[in-house]
């Protein structure tokens, strides 16, 4: 498990220093060793809040909503670990041959929200399916529940 930072950062609503730094210690108390922190967090808030100054960074990587930006990475450098979220899921696999790639450099690669690829609140604050995947995604679902030992789930 990991902890995303973006909400330390102020990304998507505004967080005290003290309710951050209690996240952080409640991550940490419960195991959590990973913590994803990006500059686009509250420009820098977050990375400021889990401690990047201390040292406790050990390992650099990028995490992106696509296997292509990885991969043109990889041509131009050495990382430890990409965030992959979004682009490979349980009812979709679209890694376009990152995750062989990154065995061969010993990349380590996170799947970040491995089941949440159903749909995206829009700006309108609903619930829509982003085009073409969905239809992708609805007849992975049906596969699923095909090869269900107990029958379908909702």
């Amino acid at each position: 498990m990991a902890l995303g930072a973006a909400p330390l950062g102020g990304l998507f609503r505004a967080s005290s220093q003290s309710d951050a730094l209690l996240t952080v210690r409640a991550a940490l108390d419960a195991g959590v060793n990973l913590i994803d922190v990006a500059p686009q967090y509250g420009q820098g808030l977050a990375e400021e809040r889990v401690g990047k100054e201390e040292g406790a960074v050990k390992a650099i990587g990028i995490g992106v909503n696509a296997a292509e930006p990885c991969l043109m990475a990889l041509d131009i450098g050495e990382w430890d670990c990409f965030l992959l979220a979004g682009g490979h899921s349980v009812l979709l696999q679209e890694d376009r041959g990152l995750l062989e790639r990154c065995q061969r450099t010993l990349t380590s690669v996170l799947i970040g929200g491995a089941s949440d690829n159903w749909g995206r609140i829009d700006d309108s604050g609903k619930l829509g399916f982003r085009e073409p995947r969905w239809a992708k995604l609805l007849a992975g679902t049906w596969r699923l529940r095909g090869a269900s030992s107990d029958g379908p789930h909702p």
